[in-house]
């Protein structure tokens, strides 16, 4: 995951990752690649029958301080990569419908 396309990216942003962790069955994103502790928000657990983030059922979680709450500002869709993407690419994009306000997590599919 990266910045919005909007906001500049530097060696001091806040990179972002979105992964899987098998031992509980979560779809976490998170600051370090495959540590589940580092994980700012998250859908599960059980969602081992989702193959990919956008085909979990529930809402996402979000970290409030120590627990996390759900959070109906979060979603995660699908859509087809640019020739020019990278197959594993994934952006923190703006909102777009059917959320007015809140953050999507796009991941991109050549």
């Amino acid at each position: 995951l990266t910045q919005p396309s909007s906001a500049p990216l530097n060696a001091s942003g806040y990179h972002k990752y979105l992964f899987f962790w098998p031992e509980s069955g979560h779809w976490v994103i998170g600051s370090e690649l495959h540590k589940a502790s580092s994980a700012v928000a998250r859908n599960g657990p059980g969602r081992w029958m989702a193959e990919t983030p956008d085909r979990c059922a529930g809402r996402w979680a979000a970290l409030n301080g120590r627990t996390f709450e759900d959070d109906a500002r979060i979603s995660c869709r699908r859509q087809r990569a640019s020739l020019a993407t990278s197959l594993s690419s994934c952006v923190l994009s703006q909102p777009r419908s059917p959320i007015a306000a809140g953050n999507a997590v796009t991941f991109e599919d050549a």
